[in-house]
């Protein structure tokens, strides 16, 4: 049929109505049409040869090939509509759709990919100040680029004590993600016996996965979440996503979103208020999220303290399953080395599962986040795959091994020692930054990390230079955020690139 993509570039007899190729020669040299035996000679031919073109009919909206008659109506192969201005309505949609069936030339592929890539800022050169991302460690970088084309799939989880319980074929790759989540645990006090986990897309992908471990401790009964209105997004996601609810339900279960002091942290009053109302309601499946590093303020929550509420509520509650998660994607390389800051880690006995980034303060390349668990949680969320051994544990499913190494590089060549460098430096310098703002007459949020939050509108004139994340319609009151009047934040997240010239720079636009 004329509409199938697999003709094109085939020969098409309008008498016969019949597509073929160039492989019908008549005896004499010629193309022929198998059926009439036409060819393809002189100004009356008709045979046509069918484009790369697509047309959609103006009469019945089919999208077919264009035949390459010239002047002559394309027709349509279902309502056989002559449409004229084929090339108007080949317009699929409100724009025309690219050409990409033949193949291009690498040098213009590689010129249009530069092209592409001199669209995006540049860590180190442009003046980014907001964005929790830099210039990842150059042999990750290296690492990544040079093994890329082993194309290795870390498909499954490999932490398994069954070493032998993992895809044949990638026990290299394999080798090294374990190794890297061996040196999370330890991050997050734990050792590697104690906990599982791999490597995810990233901090959504870990949440989510964090939330279904809670989900399913009882599949097929009421669940609810409880989280800081400041919660990262991700978690409202996964609500949506496990079919939890994005609000609260008439029976407690759903998305409770909580106030938080002055600064950013989780009040701990409600929270305990609130797992006692849901536990009263009879809700058998409660997630619990605490936030390490909260996207806008770099807010971290007394997970202790939230460990000791949960702890007195499943003294009372026994029959209640509570699955404590925190959401350190980006303080999990900062927070474990700032000696003020609450512990986040497995060391509190009800965190059930920790999400950490190594491409926001790992300095991996993206497409490195961590998901860890105590050991046997990730059963609840094991998918039976007959072909893969050990089955799999995984959101995703395939991943690449290279990531595996890359990670691997950045986490070896930086140690435990070089992160706690960088963590106090940049902590350090980012207090120094609230300091230098306050001091201009700035009101700001006082910061846990290396994050500094702006209360107030930044120019319109200066977002363009000094690219950063504004929130519109934050909260006035954190503490009832939900009912509050709305105000406006922006934020400097500290990072490698970070320079305290470039903040002067901005502080001095900002006075002027």
């Amino acid at each position: 049929m004329l509409a199938q993509a697999t003709n094109f570039g085939r020969l098409y007899c309008i008498r016969c109505d019949l597509t073929f190729g160039d492989e019908q020669p008549d005896g004499k040299g010629n193309v022929c049409c198998p059926q009439c035996n036409d060819v393809i000679q002189g100004e009356n031919c008709n045979i046509v040869r069918i484009s790369k073109e697509k047309c959609k009919c103006a009469s019945c909206e089919t999208q077919f090939g264009v035949i390459s008659t010239g002047a002559t109506p394309a027709k349509c192969p279902a309502c056989g509509n002559l449409n004229e201005n084929r090339h108007q309505e080949a317009c699929l949609g409100s724009k025309s759709r690219p050409i990409w069936q033949s193949s291009t030339d690498d040098t213009e592929i590689k010129a249009r990919i530069q092209d592409f890539a001199d669209q995006n800022i540049c860590y180190g050169k442009d003046k980014i100040i907001g964005f929790p991302g830099t210039i990842p460690e150059p042999i990750a970088v290296e690492i990544c680029s040079q093994y890329l084309d082993r194309h290795s799939n870390n498909i499954g989880m490999h932490t398994n004590k069954d070493m032998c319980d993992c895809e044949i074929g990638f026990s290299g790759t394999q080798a090294a993600e374990r190794e890297v989540i061996a040196m999370a645990a330890d991050l997050m006090n734990a050792s590697p016996d104690e906990v599982d986990g791999y490597i995810a897309s990233g901090g959504t992908e870990a949440n989510l996965v964090g939330c279904w471990m809670g989900r399913d401790a009882h599949k097929q009964k009421p669940c609810a979440i409880i989280c800081s209105y400041l919660t990262h997004y991700s978690v409202i996601k996964a609500s949506n996503v496990l079919g939890i609810g994005i609000e609260p339900g008439n029976d407690g279960s759903g998305l409770h979103l909580l106030g938080a002091d002055d600064n950013g942290h989780l009040l701990l009053d409600q929270f305990e208020h609130k797992l006692h109302e849901l536990a009263d309601k009879g809700i058998p499946n409660i997630i619990v999220v605490g936030n390490a590093g909260t996207t806008m303020l770099g807010s971290v929550d007394n997970v202790p303290a939230m460990n000791d509420i949960i702890e007195k509520t499943k003294s009372q509650y026994p029959e209640i399953n509570i699955h404590f998660h925190v959401d350190a994607a980006f303080g999990g390389f900062v927070i474990p080395f700032i000696d003020w800051l609450p512990e986040i880690g497995f060391s509190n006995k009800h965190v059930d599962s920790i999400a950490i980034d190594v491409h926001k303060m790992g300095l991996a390349p993206y497409g490195s986040g961590i998901i860890l668990a105590r050991r046997g949680l990730f059963q609840r969320v094991k998918s039976i795959a007959p072909y893969i051994p050990g089955n799999d544990c995984t959101l995703c499913g395939s991943r690449s091994g290279t990531i595996a190494l890359s990670c691997w590089a950045a986490m070896k060549k930086i140690g435990k020692e070089g992160y706690e460098h960088f963590a106090n430096r940049l902590t350090s310098m980012a207090h120094a930054i609230r300091l230098r703002l306050e001091s201009a007459g700035f009101q700001t949020f006082h910061n846990d990390i290396n994050i500094v939050a702006v209360k107030g509108e930044i120019p319109e004139a200066l977002r363009d230079i000094y690219i950063t994340h504004v929130h519109e319609g934050f909260p006035a009151d954190l503490s009832s955020p939900l009912d509050s009047a709305k105000s406006t934040v922006w934020n400097i997240v500290v990072m490698n690139h970070t320079t305290m010239e470039l903040i002067d720079e901005l502080v001095a636009k900002l006075k002027g």
